[in-house]
């Protein structure tokens, strides 16, 4: 509707191709003729000018009413004309596709939050790694003892009790990290999913589908697999994922649903 009110309101714009046929616009025509009475004709081309004018302004209101249309529906002109070229028919037959992989790959808030994850496991890498040495020099400091001596025996309890502790430790944490890591990946998905629901309904599409955006490398027999094996082989200028990536690696400040936000576009 928007591109159509823009196209309605600048047809009508003299320019280097219509300036041929701008002196028959109404007040640029022929004069009337008089007859010899001196009474007043109005001419053929005047009546169609007449004609002419009552279209333009016909449509120039059609325009008019259009805009006011879209404006109430809060969507801007511009934004309707320009958008994203690779979701540009998705709102005309109201199907979407989205690459999830892609969102997730490049999601902002998501790559920080695995990079920390990541850090945070480093360090438990590390303070395991210590312990480790810990049991090993207590095995080594028992080496020097005869076996069955009161010294033997406290550093071989020691070494049991050690083991154990890092055994639990470490169960421990790889659990933490395991859930984080789960926690993390639905936040984002909660999210990104919430972000798919918003624009599709602002946007009036009632379909969107997952699909794979990647081209298969015909060296590697996994990407050929998931090629084979994807949902949708085949997508119209129906790819709705630049907009909803935007969306979600706005600024936290840009981005509060409970403040009813704006719409991703």
């Amino acid at each position: 509707m928007a591109i159509l009110a823009h196209n309605a309101l600048y047809a009508f714009r003299a320019s280097r191709q219509n300036a041929a046929a701008f002196h028959e616009m109404p007040g640029c025509g022929p004069p009337a003729t008089f007859r010899a009475d001196n009474s007043f004709q109005v001419t053929d081309d005047q009546q169609q000018n007449s004609a002419r004018s009552a279209d333009v302004k016909t449509q120039v209101m059609a325009a008019l009413a259009a805009l006011v249309a879209v404006s109430a529906l809060g969507v801007p002109v511009q934004a309707q004309a320009q958008g994203n070229p690779a979701g540009a028919n998705a709102v005309k037959y109201g199907v979407a596709v989205i690459d999830i992989n892609y969102i997730f790959k490049n999601h902002q808030k998501f790559i920080a939050a695995m990079e920390a994850m990541k850090t945070d496991f480093q360090a438990v890498e590390t303070e395991v790694k210590g312990k480790q040495q810990q049991i090993v020099a207590a095995q080594e400091r028992q080496k020097t003892f005869a076996p069955g001596s009161p010294e033997f025996k406290q550093l071989d309890e020691q070494i049991v009790r050690m083991t154990a502790g890092l055994q639990v430790d470490v169960t421990q944490k790889r659990k933490e990290l395991v859930d984080r890591e789960a926690k993390i990946y639905f936040d984002t998905y909660v999210e990104v999913t919430k972000t798919i629901a918003l624009y599709a309904e602002h946007k009036g599409i009632g379909l969107v589908l997952r699909f794979n955006g990647e081209e298969a490398d015909p060296n590697n027999r996994e990407s050929i697999l998931r090629s084979i094996n994807k949902a949708v082989h085949f997508q119209n200028s129906v790819d709705i994922t630049p907009d909803v990536l935007a969306y979600v690696n706005r600024p936290a400040t840009a981005q509060n649903p409970a403040g009813g936000q704006a719409a991703p576009r």
